[in-house]
């Protein structure tokens, strides 16, 4: 592409709760978790981006952006995502030369 033709805008959606976000604050958390543990996130996106987020996302959203909204932890998936990671940076550093 040459610098005198226009990029080609990326849609960003959110369509799926087992979706990786991609992006910003959650970039490696699923949606699932993001609408669990901070589903304002999603309300802030529709309103301040161009993000296309599914309905049945923004309506749970909506009904857990209250008050008495309950914490309910990140997955395990995470933790064990830093876990191999440390392991993996833990091996690089002992591996002999």
């Amino acid at each position: 592409m040459s610098r005198s033709e226009p990029q080609k805008s990326i849609k960003r959606r959110l369509l799926l709760r087992k979706q990786k976000i991609g992006f910003g604050r959650y970039a490696h958390e699923t949606v699932q978790d993001v609408l669990d543990n901070h589903p304002e996130y999603f309300l802030w996106l529709d309103e301040n981006t161009d993000i296309e987020i599914a309905c049945n996302i923004l309506t749970e959203a909506q009904d857990n952006a209250k008050p008495d909204h309950e914490f309910k932890n990140w997955t395990d998936r995470a933790i064990e995502a830093d876990r191999q990671l440390a392991d993996n940076q833990a091996a690089d550093i002992y591996e002999p030369f």
